[in-house]
């Protein structure tokens, strides 16, 4: 586990001595359907027990995403908490595994998946196996997403960079700089698909310096928070706990967020502005409205519309 920024950095250092080698000819990249939510109790107990881990030990943690399910979120891991990235990386490991023991370079970030294929040998059986090892899961890839890219024509370089975040990254002045943040924050929401990765990243550090620049943009669009529920929440909370900005937070826009009911879609956002408002001691209306989603949901109506 370190900081994303680093986890970028050290991918770009391992595919540029890849790229510098002359071993490989084409990057297959690649990633997962519905990764998060794929990603079921019973996956996560059969990778973890794969790879070693002793059943019982897991057992609670299984369990947990049972009772997830019970009380009304949707299937698979929950989109947000940090918890959930780690558990997603410990399940993949079995896909890292499985390429490594097929004698393939493969680099991973989260569920993105970058496999060099040496000169003279096939793309197409690097994919398959790749896709074996996510069949092996009961997960499928996404295949709408699968790109070649050539070494020589220095298109595999740039596949294994976000250029936005990598620009950010690349100015450490500009990380600094308020402005620049809320400029480029700004420019990412104007487009018609934001570059969400981008935005999480500016959010992280207008919130590491506590500026409350972000705020307008978040009420202003609905989809930063269904797209980042926890970056929000975080931020929103941190401005909210810091007394020079704490009258900056809009407490009627929180408590609607936390108390509008958005449905299965909306869950995690609506968990994450309940949080930030039981923070912000807002927890009166967003404490009811939780007591109302755990009712609601264990309903045998609610049931019968999960299912």
């Amino acid at each position: 586990m370190e900081p994303s920024n680093h986890a970028w950095q050290c991918l770009r250092d391992v595919a540029s001595a890849h790229i510098d080698s002359g071993r490989y000819a084409t990057l297959v990249k690649c990633d997962i359907r519905r990764c998060y939510p794929s990603i079921s109790a019973e996956i996560v107990e059969r990778a973890l027990v794969s790879q070693g881990l002793d059943a019982q030990r897991i057992g609670p943690l299984v369990e947990l995403l049972h009772g997830l399910v019970l009380v009304g979120a949707p299937r698979g891991l929950p989109i947000g908490p940090e918890a959930s990235a780690v558990i997603a990386g410990l399940v993949l490991g079995v896909v890292d595994r499985a390429l490594a023991e097929a004698e393939l370079a493969h680099l991973r970030y989260s569920d993105d998946s970058f496999i060099f294929v040496r000169s003279g040998a096939s793309t197409a059986s690097a994919y398959d196996a790749y896709c074996q090892a996510l069949d092996s899961l009961g997960l499928e890839p996404n295949s709408d997403k699968y790109e070649e890219h050539s070494v020589a024509d220095g298109s595999a370089w740039s596949a294994v960079q976000d250029p936005t975040v990598s620009a950010l990254q690349g100015y450490p002045a500009f990380i600094g700089d308020v402005g620049y943040l809320v400029f480029a924050l700004d420019e990412e929401l104007s487009r018609e698909q934001p570059n969400w990765k981008a935005v999480s990243f500016c959010l992280g550090s207008l919130r590491y310096r506590r500026s409350p620049g972000a705020l307008p943009r978040i009420y202003g669009c609905p989809a930063v928070l269904l797209n980042l529920p926890r970056q929000v929440g975080r931020y929103v909370a941190e401005l909210s706990e810091n007394r020079p900005t704490h009258h900056e937070v809009d407490q009627d826009w929180l408590v609607e967020q936390a108390t509008a009911d958005r449905g299965d879609t909306g869950l995690a956002a609506q968990l994450h502005a309940c949080e930030a408002a039981s923070r912000a001691r807002l927890g009166k209306a967003n404490g009811q409205r939780l007591e109302e989603i755990i009712i609601g949901s264990s309903s045998p109506d609610y049931s019968r519309e999960l299912l």
